[in-house]
């Protein structure tokens, strides 16, 4: 840490009043010794140091061809923003194989190692762990996405390196995955240059020092540019020996655990994926209302009559919205006869037991889940379940009351 630090200082980087230091659990982390009031800059970081597309492609080794060979990729309709990524993943294994050759050496030397992100990251897990436990969650959907993307990053990497005439350029898959996993753990979404997208206002990046800081919900950090650095400020004042923290966003417990590592018990940004049967994604939040959607998709999955009935719910009408005045039970009269689909009382109870099922098999995943104590993950695994098991009861308690509302 003191050779970072002098490196840091080096690189003309501002962090006064500011303490590196290693919190218990949560890896480094920064304290501020001084109140500051709201707007006033915490950290100032060159924008010449930072691990992105941009300075990427200014590196005296690959930077040129790594730009050509993404805009190529660009230009035969393959996504920027998956490119970028590329290119600092190329980028943070080169730096990383320079060793003490390298500028960022001090850095780099921070970043946990791949057995770290093994043990933590449900991402970095092996395929027959991942396989075994996370089968019919949504976990499984995140790790297939991950594993899709690295094997992308795989075949894009063999590609490049060949572009290298004078004997290939060789970035192993075991340091690509290290940079995947310490890309997505660390990147912030910044206002400086984007290397392929001239006209965008911010990009992803690692930023040295800042990415230190560790997350927690309702912290409300903003970043700007000046003197051609990344400066890191607060909307409210900051209080004398405070730990510093930045905002990663509204992450649900399972996106944490996927890609940083840890969990939050009674996460406010926690959410339940549900698919119906005609396998269709629904996002449930806890406090939150069933998506129309949701609830249509499984009555259109009902049998149908084609009896004339009166209202289906006891509730009359006020003039709002008839699905949001439904879920959220206020007065209400419906005309269920504009949404694609007969619906009679017994349809719609049908389609309430029907979901309660849906909802069951996901509680009884989430108790499975837990009783698989032999991963390194347990602890995150538990709170990830503990947290989809209290916005499922909400949910059940919502189709209970739904029930109670029949006629």
């Amino acid at each position: 840490m003191e050779k970072f630090q002098e490196w840091m200082d080096g690189c003309n980087a501002k962090y006064p009043d500011v303490t590196l230091e290693s919190h218990d659990g949560m890896g480094f982390g920064a304290k501020l010794a001084t109140k500051r009031n709201a707007d006033d800059f915490i950290i100032q970081v060159p924008q010449n140091i930072l691990f992105s597309s941009f300075n990427a492609f200014q590196d005296e080794v690959i930077g040129s061809k790594l730009f050509n060979f993404c805009k190529s990729k660009v230009d035969s309709g393959m996504d920027k923003l998956f490119l970028n990524r590329f290119s600092v993943y190329c980028f943070l294994v080169l730096q990383r194989n320079l060793g003490e050759n390298s500028y960022w050496v001090h850095y780099l030397r921070l970043l946990p190692e791949w057995k770290e992100f093994k043990q933590n990251v449900l991402n970095c897990l092996d395929e027959d762990i991942a396989k075994r436990l996370l089968m019919g969650t949504h976990l499984q959907t995140l790790y297939e996405k991950q594993k899709s993307h690295t094997a992308l990053v795989f075949e894009m990497a063999n590609e490049f390196c060949h572009m290298f005439s004078d004997g290939p350029i060789h970035f192993s898959e075991k340091d690509l995955s290290w940079a995947i996993a310490c890309f997505w753990s660390r990147a912030l979404v910044v206002p400086s240059r984007d290397g392929l997208n001239e006209l965008a206002q911010s990009c992803e990046a690692m930023v040295p020092l800042i990415d230190l800081l560790n997350h927690s919900p309702g912290t409300l950090s903003r970043f700007n540019i000046q003197d051609d650095c990344i400066t890191l400020s607060y909307q409210t004042s900051i209080e004398e020996n405070s730990v510093l923290y930045l905002n990663y966003g509204a992450r649900s417990n399972g996106d944490l655990l996927a890609y940083f590592g840890f969990t939050f018990p009674n996460n406010p940004a926690d959410t339940v994926h549900v698919v119906t049967p005609d396998n269709v994604h629904h996002i449930l939040f806890y406090d939150g209302i069933f998506p129309p959607q949701l609830l249509d998709s499984v009555r259109l999955l009902m049998p149908t009559s084609q009896e004339n009935t009166s209202p289906v719910y006891k509730l009359k009408s006020d003039g709002m919205d008839w699905r949001e005045k439904l879920l959220t039970f206020q007065e209400l009269d419906i005309d269920f006869s504009n949404i694609g689909a007969v619906i009679d009382r017994h349809n719609e109870a049908e389609t309430l037991k029907h979901l309660e099922n849906i909802l069951m098999d996901q509680c009884d995943r989430m108790h499975e889940l837990m009783k698989c104590k032999d991963t390194p993950l347990y602890e995150n695994i538990t709170c990830y379940c503990n947290g989809q098991l209290r916005i499922l009861s909400y949910f059940k308690n919502l189709i209970l009351k739904m029930q109670s509302e029949l006629y």
